[in-house]
């Protein structure tokens, strides 16, 4: 593949999809159709991220203090700022672009200091990290997660024992949870 010869480097901007994360990707171009960007001089980046019970499990302790979902988010956003410029993009002019969910994990990424530096503005459509739906205290993430380990027939005596038999189950049986 050929990279155009930029004389400079472009704007970045980085597009978080929707989906309550718990579903959704970064490539839903019947929503989101990208063509409409290709003649603007800036680089879109859609990203990837565990969804579900993959990206947001939580026992609510240190066992698993969850957001594994925003972590993913985190390290595209790591290796974009390192990587952009092999694109033509300017490493010290990225945006963070997000839709619904997406907006949430943008306005999430403006307050964690995980994201600190990794990029310059945000954008945060539809979307807070303020809302009720998206900040899950340590009781209702391990009531959550018993839940799940019932519906799949493991124990919920501790928080170890939990993840210790879901790590048994099939991973498309969690997901279907």
């Amino acid at each position: 593949m050929e990279f155009p010869n930029v004389s400079r480097l472009l704007l970045v901007m980085i597009f978080i999809h929707e989906g309550g994360f718990s579903v959704g990707d970064g490539n839903r171009d019947q929503f989101y159709n990208p063509d409409i960007l290709l003649d603007k001089d800036i680089v879109l980046v859609t990203l990837q991220y565990r969804l579900g019970p993959l990206g947001f499990f939580t026992t609510g302790n240190e066992v698993v203090p969850g957001n594994n979902g925003l972590k993913d988010q985190t390290l595209a956003l790591r290796w974009v700022k390192k990587n952009i410029i092999n694109f033509g993009g300017n490493p010290d002019s990225i945006t963070v672009w997000g839709q619904s969910a997406g907006g949430t994990g943008a306005h999430l990424h403006m307050l964690s200091p995980m994201s600190k530096g990794l990029f310059h503005k945000a954008i945060s459509q539809s979307g807070t990290g303020l809302n009720r739906r998206v900040i899950v205290s340590n009781n209702k993430g391990l009531t959550v997660a018993k839940e799940l380990a019932l519906s799949v027939n493991c124990s919920i005596a501790f928080s170890v024992k939990i993840v210790k038999c879901l790590k048994r189950v099939d991973v498309s049986e969690i997901i279907e949870r």
